[in-house]
């Protein structure tokens, strides 16, 4: 279930964070002796220990945000999450590789040519700050200006530097770094499918393989299929005739899922085992669907991330110290969220 929406999830951290967050303690205490060493090597491409850190404790403020975002609205399940994407060294491996995914990008993008703007930059803060040119006006109908825009940019580059130890170039970096992999995203992945093949079905649920059979047999005798959903469906489609609706290869269980597509319409299933039960199926329709935005999207993202997997295992990736040594732990949550 989803408890927050990009906008909120957006302001939220960037105008509540920093009147709540504690940063837990007084500096790290890991070794930041050396900071202009370099952390990594990606091939011939280094990776700095001060920039390492600076990423690790912008990115556990964000977690935090979200964290306390979550306790306000209740999200227990969101703010266990959040803990365990806190940990020291899940915080230290997720920063290190999108660090390595970034120089990926950027070399990249060179050999492509791909170039940005200072529009490009500006379009990636706007959109972290829930600004919309367009359309200035929040959610709720309150008016969101530009100059309130960049009185909470300021305000929260402020709180940045002098809480979190994250400057203006830190966070400009990290955004130069998206505006490139939203262009080349654009360029590498063009094959995304534009549409989806769905079915239309609706199912009768029972106990045992004995029932579905005995409904196979009435079905095929000439009963009406929705009466007997009513009838013998333990499923809470049953009051609707068994009736699913429209749904993808992926969102029912395997079992289910195989069965259905591979029906014609008005055919119906021989009795099909899941973890739920015996189920009678049958197709009512079949067709390609258009992907919505959102669906297109999370599709290009998914090919995306999957083409930097490949190019991460064909770099040659060299620790030239205990990333352990240099995982920062703070900001950390207020201590009246901290267990005792």
């Amino acid at each position: 279930m989803r408890m927050v929406n990009g906008f909120w999830k957006k302001l939220f951290l960037v105008l509540f964070v920093f009147m709540l967050v504690s940063c837990g303690g007084e500096g790290e205490s890991n070794n930041q002796t050396d900071g202009d060493s370099p952390i990594v090597l990606v091939d011939d491409e280094e990776i700095l220990i001060k920039d390492f850190q600076a990423r690790a404790r912008f990115i556990r403020n964000q977690l935090i945000g979200q964290y306390l975002y979550y306790s306000q609205i209740g999200y227990d399940d969101g703010m266990a999450t959040i803990e365990q994407q806190l940990g020291r060294e899940i915080v230290g491996q997720n920063t290190i590789r999108v660090m390595i995914d970034g120089v990926i990008i950027l070399r990249e993008a060179g050999i492509r040519g791909i170039e940005i703007t200072d529009e490009d930059i500006e379009a990636i803060f706007e959109s972290f700050f829930g600004y919309d040119p367009e359309t200035p006006v929040s959610p709720t109908g309150e008016s969101y200006t530009y100059d309130k825009y960049l009185e909470n940019r300021e305000t929260f580059l402020d709180y940045l530097e002098s809480e979190i130890d994250v400057t203006e170039s830190d966070l400009e970096a990290i955004f130069r770094v998206e505006a490139y992999r939203i262009k080349l995203m654009d360029i590498i992945i063009t094959d995304i499918e534009m549409g989806k093949e769905m079915v239309w079905a609706r199912h009768i649920l029972v106990e045992d393989e004995a029932t579905a059979l005995e409904v196979l047999v009435k079905f095929g005798s000439g009963e009406d299929f929705e009466t007997l959903a009513l009838e013998y469906s333990i499923g809470p489609s049953a009051t609707e005739g068994g009736d699913l609706g429209w749904f993808d290869d992926a969102t029912m269980v395997s079992e289910f899922s195989d069965a259905a597509f591979s029906l014609e319409i008005d055919e119906i299933s021989e009795p099909v085992q899941t973890q739920f039960g015996w189920h009678n199926i049958q197709v009512l329709g079949r067709e390609t669907k258009p992907l919505t935005p959102e669906a297109i999207t999370e599709a290009k993202e998914a090919a995306f991330y999957n083409w930097l997997e490949e190019q991460r295992g064909k770099a040659v990736i060299s620790y030239l110290v205990n990333l352990a040594d240099y995982i920062p732990e703070t900001p950390a949550l207020p201590d009246d969220y901290q267990e005792p």
